[in-house]
């Protein structure tokens, strides 16, 4: 799935409410059920996009997909994804709402870093805007 806008208007812009429908509105089945409704999912629960630093216009998502267990219950899986920018008081504060609004934890953090963890990358992270 290929969704082109700009993550800043994801939540909010009136032009993007038929993409924010078509993303929310995608149906999935579990496995062994009929064709009825029974079975029938909507894996993606929400998609929180979050300024960080870096580059101009650069977010981080917060994704909540909802996954089916082996009894067939549904289970929330979080997961906050950042590329190679600075460490975030953004991200950090997107999952504490979260956490607390949803009570309970992100279920993965993934963050992306280029430089090496030593004195030499981490000068340059931080003149790139970029970590370790």
């Amino acid at each position: 799935l290929y969704v082109g806008v700009n993550h800043k208007d994801f939540d909010s812009s009136p032009f993007t409410q038929k993409i924010r429908d078509d993303v929310f509105g995608i149906e999935l089945k579990t496995q062994g059920s009929n064709n009825n409704q029974n079975g029938i999912y909507w894996p993606i629960q929400f998609l929180k996009n979050t300024p960080v630093e870096h580059c101009p216009n650069a977010y981080s998502t917060l994704i909540g997909l909802r996954t089916p267990s082996i009894d067939g219950s549904l289970h929330l899986y979080t997961l906050c994804y950042s590329g190679d920018t600075r460490p975030s008081g953004n991200i950090v504060r997107a999952c504490a709402d979260f956490s607390k609004t949803c009570q309970q934890s992100v279920s993965l953090l993934l963050h992306e870093a280029t430089f090496d963890d030593d004195d030499t990358g981490k000068k340059e992270a931080i003149r790139k805007r970029h970590s370790t």
